[in-house]
């Protein structure tokens, strides 16, 4: 038990630096869509108000550096959310996904092309909104991806573990940042 608890110190420390860190091996293989995209179960309306809540901390982190808010945007929102239920079903966490794909290539299956710019912040565990945003906000790393001025739009996705799954944390985190080019909206 010391060694798992080693390891789950260590991908927490591994995924605050923006570098991912698989816990266990893959056990499952998440829903696809004809385009591939991950089908999550469907987000209560706590889960929503909390991801809500993220955008709102972030854009409040966003306003102490005189920096413009992010606009929300639903697919990254869905993407995000995706990316989270496939970490829980997988009892991963990181920057690639279960099919060893990345933010953008998860973004564009969920429907949101030639997006100029694009980045990503993941956490586990954090089991309030306040906290996930001061975690990031405590990564160099994740840090600069919230108070980039690359990014335009954002999009947050929370799944809880469900009662009876082995997932090893309770709270499943992602931000998709982009770019969108003057004018587009999708």
């Amino acid at each position: 038990m010391h060694i798992f608890s080693t390891l789950a110190i260590l991908a927490f420390a591994l995924s605050l630096a923006g570098c991912s860190f698989q816990l266990s091996p893959k056990t499952s293989t998440p829903e696809a869509s004809k385009t591939g995209a991950t089908k999550p179960s469907k987000p209560s309306e706590s889960s929503m108000a909390m991801e809500r809540r993220v955008f709102d901390l972030t854009n409040a982190e966003r306003a102490k550096h005189r920096l413009p808010p992010f606009i929300w945007h639903d697919i990254l929102s869905n993407s995000a959310r995706a990316h989270s239920d496939d970490m829980l079903r997988n009892n991963m966490t990181g920057h690639s996904g279960s099919d060893g794909s990345s933010a953008r290539q998860r973004i564009e299956r969920h429907g949101l092309k030639n997006a100029n710019s694009w980045s990503e912040n993941v956490a586990y565990g954090s089991p309030t909104p306040e906290a996930v945003v001061q975690a990031w906000m405590n990564s160099p790393g994740h840090k600069a991806n919230i108070l980039s001025n690359s990014s335009t739009h954002l999009g947050v996705g929370l799944v809880l573990r469900p009662a009876g799954s082995s997932a090893t944390y309770s709270h499943y985190w992602t931000q998709n940042f982009v770019r969108l080019p003057s004018g587009q909206t999708r």
